[in-house]
């Protein structure tokens, strides 16, 4: 049970030549969706309700996207969408019933920068799409990893803190 950025990048392959930005975004949306289901913290998988919660978070914030549109900014609305979809699984419960707080990756604030220096790249490296959205999907699940999550541990009450992978 982990965060398997091969899920995030078949996902971000959907993407593609859907002929409606709404149907893209929808498939952005759920690529990173499916991509956190994966996680984990102490052996304790996300718990889908939460994640339904998280991704509507993650919905809202890059309702704006349209290529279209003058501004765009692509990589700041995707690092919004995943900021909103962290802030979501900061409640009680996110990774099971011994959860008791969530702690998002220290490096999201970064997102943006990091994936427009993707994007960059693979126009310059002219990338395929494969190849494309492997190399965005790595650099967003690097991204995505540092989160913890605190359990308590029993039979003592003591909160011990796990690594969400």
């Amino acid at each position: 049970m982990t965060m398997d950025p091969n899920t995030l990048a078949k996902g971000l392959q959907n993407m593609m030549n859907t002929g409606s930005q709404s149907l893209a975004n929808s498939n952005l949306s759920r690529a990173f969706h499916d991509f956190m289901l994966g996680s984990a913290s102490n052996e304790i998988k996300l718990v889908p309700a939460i994640a339904e919660g998280a991704k509507a978070a993650f919905d809202i914030a890059i309702a704006p996207m349209d290529p279209t549109t003058k501004g765009f900014d692509a990589p700041t609305l995707i690092m919004l969408g995943t900021i909103a979809y962290w802030g979501v699984l900061a409640v009680p419960i996110s990774y099971g019933p011994t959860s008791t707080t969530v702690t998002p990756p220290p490096l999201l604030s970064t997102l943006k920068i990091s994936l427009n220096a993707r994007f960059i790249k693979n126009v310059k490296d002219k990338l395929e799409l494969v190849d494309a959205t492997n190399k965005i999907a790595e650099v967003w699940a690097s991204i995505c990893l540092g989160g913890l999550a605190a359990h308590i541990i029993p039979p003592s009450p003591s909160v011990v803190t796990f690594p969400i992978l």
